[in-house]
């Protein structure tokens, strides 16, 4: 049975940079045709609440919040001082999620990203109690943690979804999920369709991205299997496209795009939203 559900556009497809004004995006989205959005809040100090409430409010759009930590907002650094600005940083994305009316807080929650070694024992341990006390905080909330698996070029922490099944087991709190995302996927597990079905009631977040890092339906994945997949497992959640698509930008390096992926942000962009649309309309 076909399940209707928002799909949406992450927003830094259109920031130069990770913490530019992002308000102006939410219109774009609109204007192409999505029904959702997702919003990176990078600094959670001057994140701009208001305006985007009113931007989201203006469109009837659904909004999902996203974040991420930094070698200086580790939860589960061997610094106490360090995994103290981390907790702060969730909490106040938290609260803004909660604001914006989002149902979740979903990225890289656990660890920084771009983080190449392993955690230790006692890293792991720092990064289990402080989301078991996040997962409490944003409870109270009527939010849910997402923590997202990235591929090995991006997270020495957390790969794939068995990794993630077991992280959730050690926090061992019920508003903390796994977030998911194909790209990451067709790099690091056997079936993309299988990861999905073993996350089973533990998906809280997916994002659609190709092999490439483009639109979807423009490289190789096997959508058909992919969304027929979601269709018959227990996640009712949004389908969020999150693609890097063009070298230009001063954050390019950052997510490693070192050509042209897709030939524009909207043409094709609005493509591959129909495309997505024909698997989830009555």
């Amino acid at each position: 049975m076909r399940k209707i559900r928002p799909i949406g556009i992450h927003v830094s497809l259109w920031t130069p940079q990770w913490t530019d004004d992002i308000v102006e995006h939410i219109h774009t989205a609109a204007r192409i045709g999505f029904n959702s959005v997702e919003l990176p809040i990078m600094d959670s100090e001057i994140f701009p609440t208001e305006r985007c409430l009113h931007a989201v409010s203006e469109h009837n759009m659904q909004v999902y919040c996203g974040t991420g930590l930094n070698p200086s907002t580790e939860i589960c650094s061997s610094d106490a001082s360090i995994r103290t600005q981390g907790m702060k940083h969730i909490k106040r994305c938290i609260s803004i999620a909660a604001k914006l009316g989002s149902p979740t807080l979903e990225g890289v929650l656990h660890s920084a990203w771009g983080r190449k070694v392993p955690l230790t024992t006692e890293e792991r341990n720092h990064m289990v109690t402080n989301l078991h006390e996040l997962g409490t905080y944003a409870e109270n909330f009527g939010v849910s943690l997402c923590l997202e698996c990235l591929n090995r070029y991006e997270s020495a922490v957390l790969n794939t979804t068995s990794q993630g099944l077991e992280l959730l087991e050690e926090i061992n709190h019920p508003s903390v999920k796994i977030h998911l995302d194909t790209y990451h996927m067709n790099i690091e597990e056997d079936s993309i369709s299988g990861a999905i079905i073993a996350a089973g009631k533990h998906l809280g977040f997916l994002h659609l991205s190709e092999n490439q890092r483009g639109y979807p339906g423009s490289g190789h994945l096997p959508w058909p299997e992919i969304f027929n997949t979601i269709i018959e497992s227990p996640y009712t959640g949004p389908l969020v496209i999150e693609s890097y698509v063009s070298p230009s930008y001063p954050l390019s390096p950052d997510v490693s795009i070192w050509r042209y992926i897709e030939p524009d942000t909207s043409e094709s962009l609005q493509k591959s939203l129909r495309f997505v649309q024909s698997f989830f309309s009555e």
